[in-house]
């Protein structure tokens, strides 16, 4: 019988001094697992991770073995381009499961088979529009739906490929992506947002989500005033202030935290409950409720130097009729 999925993480260079919770929370999902290639000396005792120890100079010689023109992967961040290739490009490592998908490690994640499970009971070909997570059915076509051309008879995947550009190929930012290639093939897709993303653009914690209406990144006008992970779930928390007993809880499938640099308050693993907060992650017993000055304070961090220029960085940009969805980074390339 067919396990049901396998991440696959080639990380190079520094992990986040998170990694560790990253890993048990990995270790939290035990029916599912994870392979991460890397250059770090790292090991986990988990029965559900493995890690490959390799370069990244190897591991760019068994792509560029895999595709009859030359590659571009000068350095690991340009990996982005190359995920929706990852069940291609590593064939020998998801024999014998029904899925495989890609991750960042800069999440951590939730009870995912409580959200997983029953999408995956239904089919799919391609889950999620991110490029933080995806999953994709593992068969021999829909592993290969990446090289196939788009509306325009265009073959993106080697324009993406074989350039140094960053062309975000594995998500739905630019115009035109490995998710708009699913679409248009006809395929099975769930592109419902699923996770708590935190924005980048903001100090304080605000999700960021994909809209598939809109077919647009959007930020939440709701901010929660706690943002738990506690063993093998993420939680964020809402409460009003003139009744402290209205609590709104809700769950989610993992929260990315987008590489925020975060301080380690005390320790962090086990069972421990974590508040995640704009630039720390500290043990807490339990989710308790904040006071009104605590909740003007938070607010306060939301008008900072760093989001006032970020915001100012945003006008500019919608001035200009800039979004990144009408930007199609493919077009230069073709002639």
């Amino acid at each position: 019988m067919n396990k049901r999925i396998v991440f696959i993480l080639p990380y190079f260079g520094h992990f986040k001094n998170y990694f560790d919770m990253f890993l048990q929370s990995c270790e939290n999902n035990e029916i599912y697992d994870w392979i991460i290639i890397t250059d770090n000396n790292i090991s986990s005792s988990a029965s559900n991770i493995t890690i490959v120890q390799t370069t990244f100079r190897a591991l760019r010689e068994k792509f560029q073995s895999k595709f009859d023109f030359d590659i571009s992967l000068d350095r690991p961040y340009k990996l982005c381009d190359f995920k929706p290739a990852y069940g291609y490009l590593f064939e020998e490592y998801i024999n014998g499961y029904e899925y495989w998908g890609h991750c960042d490690s800069d999440v951590l994640f939730g009870n995912m088979p409580y959200y997983l499970d029953p999408l995956l009971d239904a089919g799919y070909d391609k889950l999620f529009a991110a490029g933080h997570l995806t999953i994709y059915k593992n068969n021999i076509i829909n592993n290969r739906r990446f090289m196939l051309p788009d509306k325009e008879g265009v073959f993106l995947y080697r324009t993406a490929l074989s350039h140094s550009d960053i062309f975000a190929f594995d998500e739905m930012y630019y115009r035109k992506n490995v998710h708009t290639l699913f679409r248009d093939s006809g395929a099975l897709v769930y592109e419902k947002d699923l996770s708590f993303n935190i924005s980048t653009r903001h100090w304080g914690i605000r999700r960021v989500f994909y809209n598939p209406a809109s077919q647009q990144w959007e930020t939440s006008t709701h901010k929660p005033r706690l943002l738990v992970w506690s063993g093998g779930s993420i939680a964020s928390y809402h409460w009003s202030l003139n009744n402290n007993e209205q609590t709104t809880c809700k769950t989610w499938l993992y929260v990315h935290m987008q590489g925020r640099a975060m301080r380690r308050i005390g320790g962090a693993r086990g069972n421990t409950s974590i508040e995640i907060g704009p630039d720390y992650l500290k043990p807490i017993q339990r989710p308790q409720m904040r006071s009104a000055t605590v909740d003007i304070k938070r607010a306060l961090e939301d008008v900072s130097l760093k989001s006032i220029r970020r915001s100012l960085g945003r006008l500019s940009c919608k001035l200009k009729r800039l979004s990144p969805t009408l930007i199609d980074p493919y077009a230069r390339y073709i002639h």
